[in-house]
């Protein structure tokens, strides 16, 4: 086999590790991360969680927007629908998350082509408050 073939096969293998090992481990310090189930508006433009271990136990009214962040950016975001019979969509669905701010803490969220920017308010062990900004 050519030379300079195996070459960029292998620096091209690298590259994709590298990267994948990098995206993977991106937000593993994140106090974000893990099960958030909803728990309510308690302001305007203001969702409130509180951390569970995960979804287990849970039927379907109680995980409804529930969120699971993950340390490789991606997330999910159970939803619910109680419109229609049978309900037209139940279920968890997949999107992305990054973190676009410090000051103030800011999470981008995004879902089928669909982006939504929200303010982290408050995060403790056991609660977070996040703000819609869109």
């Amino acid at each position: 086999m050519n030379t300079r073939l195996l070459f960029g096969l292998a620096v091209l293998l690298m590259s994709t590790l590298a990267f994948s090992c990098e995206k993977s481990e991106a937000y593993a310090d994140s106090p974000l991360l893990g099960y958030w189930k909803f728990d309510g508006h308690p302001a305007t433009d203001t969702q409130a969680y509180l951390r569970v271990p995960n979804d287990e136990g849970l039927d379907v009214m109680e995980k409804s927007q529930m969120i699971e962040l993950r340390a490789d950016g991606t997330y999910r975001v159970f939803q619910w629908s109680w419109c229609g019979t049978p309900p037209s969509y139940t279920g968890w669905y997949d999107g992305t998350w990054e973190q676009v701010s410090d000051m103030p803490l800011t999470i981008k969220l995004s879902q089928n082509g669909y982006d939504q920017l929200r303010e982290v308010a408050e995060v403790t062990n056991d609660q977070l408050l996040l703000r819609y900004l869109y």
